[in-house]
């Protein structure tokens, strides 16, 4: 899933609403809160806050693609499968299912489903349910696959495909899941098209998550602002959210597992991140993830009594710069490539605080192939020679290979590539816009010209998934991508298939194409491996889409009262084993205190619709 959130995201300024702006705001009926209770106690109970960039943009996990929204529908939505997050390891381990068997075909997978589990509506889990999602997520994925009322009712044109779909389909563009069977109220039979090396992992993934055929909508997706919500089986549940200001959730009373440790789990988002940072040192949150890379070298964190600090393990998360394979060629590719200042970026623009990649896999990941040599850290020599190799540089450059001056006048006179190429960021990035500056320098020193431009959050989505062919826009670009699930067909599948919405970079490789492929269905792991490895190393040392920058690293700081968390390699936040000693939600916080008053200006009137924007391509 496209990766944003964290201290590499500064978007907007932090968003305070007191009663007074409330009040006025409702007036111009521009806000409204939903599903508020009743604010008396609640100061008494336990909480939690956890300061964010952003919030949710889909809370449908049926179509949720991004880091942000999976964070919140984690705590609340549960799928068969999971991750152990308590695990800095994160293993595979089951969740909603208590054992499972594949037939000899490995395409008939048998669940052994978890007894007396119940949604937060009160409605039971059972085969059934396990049936209603997965025919659902088949429909909502718009997939040629059977499904029965009231999904085929629906009017899939009406609803827009699940930009989940690349997940769940075949190469052939045939859906992954073909049939669901219930054989029994806690037994069911899933069915798969072709065998699927990575099903289990999948299941693990949010997409595949388990919601309340009572409270959710069959053929749409979840719409806070017609009164639905996540109503899944996990510890928390929703109970109140105003967008790009607050999500909170309730500890769920009859919850199947261990009960959660806190009362309240609350996400206060504040975009701006040196605000979100400040957030942490003033008490006003107990726990912030991905500090800003120049905080945390400081020291500041470190030595505030009041406060505790995660460091480690490197995350599955990756950050690259995206090449458009259709606009630039293999061979000035890969002198932006080695042209790029490695060293800097590591050392300075990220304090330190990432470690690089081998190629496009991550290490810790499945099938990693860490023998793939790095590229050098800045070879400006070597890219040069690329250049006069690939017949892309002019006459004379052979005999001013080592001129610095030659080549950065031709980048300012006649750049090679014959254009300058733009590279796009999201504004207030501040990461990312450095990255653009050592990548325009870089460029001048072989040659080349880059023009650095800023762009808002939608836009630059727009550009990555090619709304309105505004993919055409894209030169080169810095953006994020983290685990769907702990497998490398997570990678290849929507980042280099040549018809996948998220290949931003435009790769279409016939070979490639043909060895990816290869990789998906073969159960013997000695062969997904070579077959990996393989398809790493051509990425990198050759067709080189990328300039791959860094592995995550997690960084977090909390309060020290603040235990029960693990940061894990698949960096998911899961709050349901914190505990956070006297913890409050402070009464600024506590939606009730406004809404009383709200209450008053409305006397006699009816609660305006809070306004919410669904962006259905958005990851």
């Amino acid at each position: 899933y496209i990766w944003w959130k964290g201290g590499y995201l500064l978007m907007k300024s932090r968003k305070i609403l007191n009663v007074a702006l409330l009040a006025s705001l409702m007036g111009l009926g521009l806000v409204s809160i939903y599903a508020i209770g009743d604010a008396a106690g609640q100061a008494e109970e336990t909480a939690f806050i956890f300061g964010t960039s952003d919030g949710p943009r889909d809370w449908d996990p049926h179509v949720a693609w991004d880091s942000a929204s999976i964070d919140v529908l984690l705590q609340m939505v549960e799928g068969l499968y999971t991750y152990d997050y308590t695990n800095e390891s994160a293993p595979f381990m089951r969740l909603l299912a208590v054992n499972e068997s594949w037939d000899s075909s490995l395409t008939n997978l048998t669940v052994i489903l978890k007894e007396n589990v119940t949604f937060h509506d009160g409605t039971a889990f059972n085969a059934t349910a396990v049936k209603w999602n997965l025919d659902r997520l088949n429909f909502l994925c718009n997939t040629s696959a059977v499904v029965p009322a009231p999904f085929s009712a629906g009017n899939i044109s009406a609803v827009g495909v699940s930009q989940l779909q690349e997940l769940y389909v075949t190469p052939d563009h045939e859906p992954t899941i073909k049939e669901v069977v219930v054989n029994g109220e806690y037994n069911v039979t899933i069915v798969l098209t072709e065998p699927y090396s990575p099903f289990l992992d999948l299941l693990a993934f949010m997409g595949s998550g388990m919601l309340s055929p009572s409270s959710t909508p069959a053929t749409d997706y979840i719409d806070i602002a017609a009164g639905e919500m996540p109503v899944g089986t996990g510890p928390f549940m929703f109970h109140s959210q105003a967008t790009d200001d607050f999500v909170r959730m309730h500890k769920y009373a009859n919850y199947h597992g261990t009960a959660a440790k806190v009362d309240i789990v609350y996400f206060d988002i504040i975009n701006d991140a040196q605000t979100r940072n400040n957030a942490i040192l003033a008490d006003e949150i107990h726990f912030l993830d991905d500090p800003l890379p120049d905080m945390w070298d400081s020291g500041i964190f470190h030595n505030d009594t009041g406060l505790q600090v995660n460091d480690g393990p490197d995350s599955l998360v990756i950050q690259y710069v995206g090449m458009n394979n259709k606009n630039i060629n293999k061979t000035l590719r890969q002198a932006f490539s080695w042209s790029f200042n490695y060293t800097y970026y590591l050392n300075e623009t990220m304090a330190n605080t990432a470690t690089r990649l081998h190629g496009p896999l991550p290490a810790g990941m499945k099938y990693v192939n860490t023998s793939i040599p790095y590229v050098d850290m800045m070879n400006v020599t070597k890219a040069r020679q690329i250049l006069i190799d690939g017949g892309a540089a002019p006459a004379g450059a052979a005999a001013n290979i080592a001129n610095d001056t030659w080549w950065t006048e031709l980048a300012a006179s006649d750049p090679i590539g014959g254009e300058v190429f733009q590279f796009t960021f999201n504004t207030g990035n501040d990461v990312r816009q450095q990255v653009g500056t050592l990548l325009k320098a870089g460029a001048n020193l072989v040659g080349m010209d880059v023009l650095v431009n800023g762009t808002d959050w939608g836009s630059y989505l727009d550009m990555l998934y090619n709304v309105s062919g505004a993919r055409t826009m894209l030169d080169l670009y810095a953006i994020g991508w983290g685990p769907d699930f702990n497998d490398p067909d997570n990678y290849m599948r929507p980042l280099f298939w040549n018809t996948s919405a998220s290949n931003s970079a435009n790769v279409n490789d016939p070979d490639l194409q043909s060895n990816r492929f290869a990789g998906i269905a073969p159960t013997n792991e000695t062969i997904r491996a070579q077959v990996y490895a393989d398809i790493q190393y051509a990425l990198q040392m050759d067709l080189m889409p990328w300039i791959t920058l860094h592995q995550g690293h997690n960084l977090d700081v909390l309060n020290v009262n603040v235990t029960g968390y693990t940061p894990n390699i698949m960096a998911q936040l899961w709050f349901g084993e914190v505990e956070c000693g006297a913890c409050k939600l402070p009464a600024a916080l506590i939606p009730g205190y406004s809404v009383a008053l709200l209450g008053v200006v409305l006397a006699g009137g009816s609660m305006i619709s809070l306004l919410y924007m669904r962006k259905k391509i958005k990851k």
